[in-house]
């Protein structure tokens, strides 16, 4: 007899964008994921960001047939002109949504 794999569906109400679901749909949509990036990151990184542009499952293939690619959950790059704290140049982040209690502590 085989057994069957039940899907239990999580009610939206109990979400948070650690749901690696939610996180998805709100980074999808252009204007509310650029909103929850520039939230997560100033919070994040105490300061005001300049132009941001993101990119919801960014894949960066291997330099070589034998390395492995990754896929950033978000990939955002922050364009010069930020506040008088903002580093020159451009800057890259990857927000990742990690469910994982034992890594709570460091998130940021």
């Amino acid at each position: 007899m085989e057994k069957k794999r039940e899907s239990i569906m999580k009610p939206l109400e109990e979400m948070d964008l650690i749901d690696d679901f939610l996180f998805t749909e709100v980074m999808t949509d252009e204007e509310n994921g650029q909103k929850a990036c520039r939230i997560i990151l100033e919070t994040v990184l105490k300061r005001k960001l300049g132009e941001i542009r993101f990119e919801c499952q960014k894949v960066v293939p291997g330099v070589s047939e034998t390395s492995h690619g990754i896929r950033l959950d978000t990939f955002i790059r922050e364009l010069p002109g930020g506040d008088d704290n903002s580093i020159p140049g451009i800057s890259i982040y990857d927000i990742e949504p990690d469910k994982r209690s034992a890594n709570r502590d460091s998130l940021p």
